[in-house]
Order: C-alpha cells, then structure tokens, then sequence
C-alpha cells in the first residue's frame, strides 16, 4: 500500500507521462500529414497508390510475433510486481529474437522471390523494402518493451524522433529518387531509434531463444493481439460491408470519422498505455484486485466527464468545416455528426479492455468482441437492406459500440466484485455525462441565431461549453474526483 506522499507522486507521473505521450502523438500524426501530403503530391497516384500498399505491409508487421510482444507487455510489470526482475531479461530476449527470426525469414523469403519473379519496375523498391521490413520489425518491439518497463517518456521522445527524422530525410530524398528516397528515409529513421535505443542500453541484441517461454508468452499474448484485430475489424466492418452493397462512394465518409476517431482517441490512448504497466506491477505486487480498482474508477470516470466536451465541439462545429474544407463530403454531414457521438463509446472501451486483459479475461473478452462483431454486421446488412442507408449503418454502429462498452465495463465491475446494485450505480455515473451531453447538443443543434454561421456556431460552441462546465462542477462538488485526479501537492 503506498501512504499520500507516494499516491501524490504516483498521480504526477500519471499526468506528466500522459501528457508527453498524447503530445508526441499529436506531433508524430501532424509531422506524418505534412510528409504523407508532400510524397503523395511528388509521387502521384500510381506510385503513391504503390507506397500505401507497403507502408500498410509495414503497419502489420507485428503479426509475425504471433502475440509474444502482447504477452511480453503484460508478463514484464507483473514480474516485476511480484520482486522477479530478473525473469524479464530471458523473456524479452526470447520474445526480440522470435520476432527477429520471423520477420527475417518473411523479408528473405520475399528477396528470393524477386530472382524468380518480375517485379518491375519495382525490383529494386521492393528488395530494399525487405531490409525495411525487418528494421521496422526491431523499432515496433521497442515500443511495448519499454511500455512495459514504463519508460514512457523515452517512447513519446523515440516517437519524435522517428517522426522528425523519416519527415526530413523522407521529403528531401523524394525529390531525388522518388519512392526509393521515401524507403531510403524510412529505413535510416528506423536505424536511428534502433542506434539510439542501443546506444543508451534499453536494448540488447544479445539474441537468446527459450521455446517454453515462448510458448508461454503466445499463449498469454496471442488472445490479446486476436481481441485487438477483432475489434479493429469491429471497426472496420461497416465499411466493408458499405463498399459491397452500397458502392464506394461512401466509404470517404466514414474514413474521415475514423480520422476524427483517431484524433480524439490520443488522450484516453495515452491513459491506458501509462496505466496498463501500472496495473500489471500492482497486481503482481499483491494479487489483489481491489488494489488496482484505483486505475480503474478514476480513469474511466475522468475520460466520460471530459470527452464529451470534446466531442461537441466536433458535433457542432463539423458541418462548417465540411463545407468550407471538404465540400464533396456535404451528403455525409448526418453520418459523421452521428459517429462523432459515437466516439463516447468508443474512448470509454479501452479502460476495461486493459483492466479485463489484466485479470486473465482476454479469451472471454474477444467470445464477446466476436458476438457484437456477428451482431453488427448483421444489423448493418439488415439497416441497408430495409433503405436505412449509410445514416442507419451509421446508427447501428453507435449502438454496438454503446453496447459493447456497457458490457466491458460491467464486466469488470463483476471482476471487482460490484453487486447489482453498485453496478447499476456506476454504469449510470459513466454514462450520465454523455445524456447530459446529448440533451445539450440536440437543444444548440437547433437553434438558429440568424447570424454568419461562422458566428452561431461560435455562440452554439461558447454556450455548449459552459453548459458542460456547470456538468463537470457538479461532478467535482459531489465526488471531487478532478481534485483526486489531479490534485498533486507538493511533497513535504
């Protein structure tokens, strides 16, 4: 049990590494925009069209560790809860030398086939890619590595990094050699976090493979990482299923919610990466699941009361953006208003994700992700069918999504041990905020001032924040669980 002076302590680096994670990936998305723009712009569609393709191949190369890096995100704070440091060190080595091991096979096998297959005229881009491919394999275990060792600071500065140097060597060389430049940038910003992270001993290639450990961390990880691509496709379903009965016109209008989606998600993200270190070390301390109900209450009550402000100020203020930046997406304006509201669902989903994955319930998880993944695709084929259109998709996503969290987030209060009673209590607290939101929204929404409407939607926006200012006061007055969150004082 920590006294005050350690719970202040642990609340301030809560924050701070919150802040700097959110702050690099707000950087990182902004650099990779400017550089995506400007490689598409010197590229043109066929070679950009070529670049997405491998960049998308680049993105997945985490598959490979057949969910050994999952594993090793979860097992490496709770040996150290549990005062066995020293398992870590043949368990991260075993996990860095499979994923090696995979993706050097994949790249090699795919170099060899490019003696045997014509490739042109990207033979060379696509050897050169194959070096890439294992280099993004080392940079993408280094991040849960250090996660789960709670070096998140050092993540959000590698993040940096990397996003400065691929941007600068990326748009110089693009100028010269084309996509190769684009590779070329990659790879040396790929080689740059590997030095660096070399450099200061947080990595060793001191290769070691234990196939017990190996199998034990897949065991563990690789329900982990099938819940995370389940959902990604619980994400993704509607699209699919748009593009084949509805044409794909439509799927630009649910690719900007998606954007939005991620934009507004960089926040409670970050919480849950900080805090999922932080549950498995406290859990492996004392094997007690009230000890780390404080990762749970707390986060998850600060992320429904502030999100929603959010969220509407995107919901009121994304038909003039449409309008003015992104006239051709005007017919999707009810479509994204609706999945912008749905983003509530989706920011309060991640807590109990990593509070379920703590408490070993990964497998039972994903039996539930599947069964609201079969539930939605049938209510979005049923939604179309009927004439409801992309505005019906876009409604029966929200509720698999409100759904989906109201289970996951029961779900864990059962973990705890909650009764009925205190269940329905809490599920009311989280939810409450985003009502209270919504009645907001639907009476601004309405209402016409008769100005420019650049100026009513300023005056909507202005009176919509004040209005969730009297929520989070009243919120504070009765719980104070802002001043419990955020209350650092200064140590004595």
């Amino acid at each position: 049990m920590m006294n005050g002076q350690g719970q202040q302590t642990e609340k301030a680096d809560i924050i701070g590494e919150t802040k700097a994670l959110a702050g690099s990936n707000y950087a990182f998305q902004g650099i990779a925009a400017v550089r995506g723009l400007v490689i598409a712009k010197v590229l043109g569609p066929s070679l950009y069209g070529f670049w997405s393709i491998l960049n998308a191949i680049f993105r997945h190369v985490d598959l490979l560790s057949l969910g050994s890096t999952s594993g090793m995100l979860r097992q490496v704070p709770l040996n150290q809860g549990r005062g066995k440091p020293e398992d870590n060190v043949l368990l991260i080595q075993t996990c860095l030398t499979w994923f090696l091991l995979s993706s050097s096979i994949v790249a090699l096998i795919c170099f060899l086939l490019t003696f045997w297959i014509d490739f042109s005229p990207y033979l060379w881009e696509i050897r050169l890619a194959c070096l890439l491919f294992v280099c993004c394999a080392l940079r993408m275990f280094i991040n849960p590595k250090l996660i789960s060792e709670r070096k998140i600071y050092l993540v959000s500065k590698l993040n940096l990094v990397y996003a400065a140097v691929n941007a600068l060597m990326g748009i110089s060389l693009v100028f010269f050699w084309g996509i190769t430049g684009v590779l070329v940038g990659m790879l040396t910003a790929n080689l740059v976090v590997l030095v660096v992270t070399i450099a200061y001993r947080h990595l060793s290639l001191r290769l070691s493979l234990d196939f017990r450990v190996l199998l034990a961390l897949m065991r563990i990880g690789s329900p982990i990482m099938v819940l995370s691509t389940t959902f990604l496709l619980l994400q993704s379903i509607d699209k699919l299923i748009i593009f084949g009965m509805l044409g794909n016109i439509y799927i630009g209008y649910f690719g900007l919610a998606s954007f939005l989606s991620q934009v507004i998600g960089y926040i409670p993200g970050a919480i849950n990466v900080v805090l999922f270190p932080r549950i498995m070390h406290t859990l492996g301390q004392s094997n007690d699941r009230q000890e780390i109900e404080k990762y749970y209450t707390a986060p998850v009550l600060l992320v429904a009361c502030t999100m929603p402000v959010m969220i509407g100020v995107f919901y009121l203020n994304i038909d003039l953006a449409i309008i003015y930046i992104l006239p051709k997406y005007i017919p999707a304006i009810a479509v994204l208003k609706i999945f912008i509201l749905g983003l509530f669902f989706f920011t309060v989903w991640g807590t109990p994700r990593n509070l379920l994955i703590a408490f070993g319930k990964q497998r039972q998880t994903l039996v539930m992700v599947l069964f609201f993944l079969a539930l939605g695709t049938t209510a979005d084929i049923g939604v179309i069918k009927v004439g409801l259109g992309i505005e019906g998709v876009a409604m029966a996503s929200l509720l698999i999504f409100a759904l989906i969290a109201l289970a996951a987030n029961a779900y864990v209060l059962v973990c705890l041990g909650k009764d009925r009673r205190e269940i329905h209590a809490f599920l009311f607290k989280i939810y409450s905020p985003f009502i209270y939101a919504l009645t907001g929204l639907v009476l601004l929404d309405a209402i016409h001032f008769g100005l420019h409407p650049v100026f009513g939607n300023l005056i909507r926006s202005l009176l919509y924040l004040i209005y969730m200012l009297l929520l989070i006061l009243g919120v504070e007055k009765r719980s104070g669980i802002f001043r419990k969150a955020f209350g650092v004082t200064r140590a004595k």
